[in-house]
């Protein structure tokens, strides 16, 4: 016996309809008992599988723990990750629910289930994350619980915003040290050649050589607020408004700027594209692209 139905979110409470069949919702529970004259549970499997993404997103632990049978494989560290992630972020679900097969006791669900986690601590963010799950569900004295589910990482608490603005600091760091190589290490190198990043930020090192002593020396004071940061555990599209003030000041002569020297003064949101490779986060383009061109006015 299998069914498939429509995406709803979990505040949705409808039944869903049974692919490729006349059938309406209100006598599909009639189609199911009369299909599956030995099933027990209460619920229907699809109507589970919503409780237990709608305690996800009211974080009820208890009864999110309550959903998984004991001797479902590698239960432990299941529950400690979907605990992190509750405590951690808001989580919203899309279910699309494939085939459900079994009979009796006994059902195996396939589905496309997408979580939308907004960060509540920390840096905020917001992460999709979509899989293809396999749950083994058992009717236990009347109630549907998991007894297996893959991927089984899928409740994992999302990637580490910290890290990746953490990589933006060191970014602004290298630029007011005036160190040309650390800046360039932050960004993807096919990118970096494609837009001669490179030629456009050599006048800190020229100028940092030139004088001896970092370019903080001459207030470059780099401003960030984050706008937006959106995208999957992988993947990212973080939005800043950036603030560059850079200009001569010698701690004697309060005069203009030696020739030669940079002298930039722009603002502008700047729209990055992250990704995390291993455990650290890199630019792989960014608009506009000029943006940290170091020409001077």
């Amino acid at each position: 016996m299998t069914f498939a139905n429509h995406p709803r979110t979990a505040a949705q409470r409808t039944e869903p309809r049974p692919s490729g069949s006349g059938c309406r919702r209100n006598g599909l529970a009639l189609a199911v008992l009369l299909a599956c004259p030995l099933l027990a549970a209460e619920t229907s499997p699809t109507d589970f599988v919503w409780s237990v993404a709608e305690a996800l997103s009211n974080g009820d632990t208890a009864a999110f723990r309550e959903s998984f049978d004991p001797s479902m494989p590698g239960l432990k560290a299941f529950e400690r990750n979907a605990a992190a992630l509750m405590a951690q972020a808001g989580v919203e679900s899309r279910i699309e629910f494939g085939p459900i097969s079994g009979v009796g006791g006994e059902r195996l669900l396939d589905l496309d289930w997408t979580l939308d986690i907004t960060q509540r601590e920390g840096i905020a963010g917001l992460t999709h994350r979509t899989a293809k799950v396999h749950c083994r569900l058992l009717d236990r004295g009347g109630h549907w619980r998991i007894a297996s589910f893959e991927p089984a990482d899928f409740f994992s608490p999302a990637p580490d915003m910290a890290a990746m603005w953490d990589m933006f600091h060191d970014l602004a760091s290298a630029m007011n040290n005036g160190d040309v190589g650390q800046f360039l290490s932050f960004f993807d190198p096919a990118f970096a050649a494609k837009i001669h990043l490179r030629e456009a930020v050599a006048p800190l090192q020229a100028f940092s050589d030139m004088q001896g002593r970092p370019v903080s020396g001459v207030e470059l004071q780099p401003s960030l607020e984050l706008v937006t940061n959106e995208g999957d555990d992988r993947l990212r599209t973080v939005a800043i408004d950036w603030a560059i003030d850079l200009a001569s000041v010698d701690s004697s002569d309060t005069g203009p700027p030696a020739p030669g020297v940079v002298n930039v003064r722009k603002s502008n949101r700047v729209t990055f594209r992250v990704a995390k490779i291993g455990k650290k986060w890199r630019t792989e383009s960014f608009e506009p692209a000029d943006f940290f061109e170091m020409t001077p006015r």
